[in-house]
């Protein structure tokens, strides 16, 4: 969905119909994932950083940079953007 107040709404309107139901959502950016997951969302990863990571992963390949260390560094980034997602419920 492109419009974000309604996607906040339907994360709120899910969590209170189906307490017990895990909600994933997209969001654009960091401010609006911690809006999803103030609104019950269980998980909200901004957009913006995936994209960044797939970016990084295709310049450190594209300068030769080996396989496995690219992937290491991506998924270090990945996790700790994703702890700081979660810390900021």
């Amino acid at each position: 969905m492109n419009n974000p107040e309604a996607v906040e709404h339907i994360v709120a309107s899910a969590r209170a119909a189906w307490p017990h139901v895990p909600i994933f959502a997209r969001a654009r950016d960091p401010v609006q994932a911690s809006r999803l997951h103030a609104a019950g969302a269980h998980f909200a990863n901004p957009e913006t950083i995936e994209a960044m990571l797939q970016l990084g992963d295709a310049l450190l390949n594209r300068l030769g940079v080996p396989d496995e260390t690219v992937r290491r560094a991506v998924d270090e980034l990945r996790q700790s953007e994703l702890r700081k997602s979660r810390a900021t419920r």
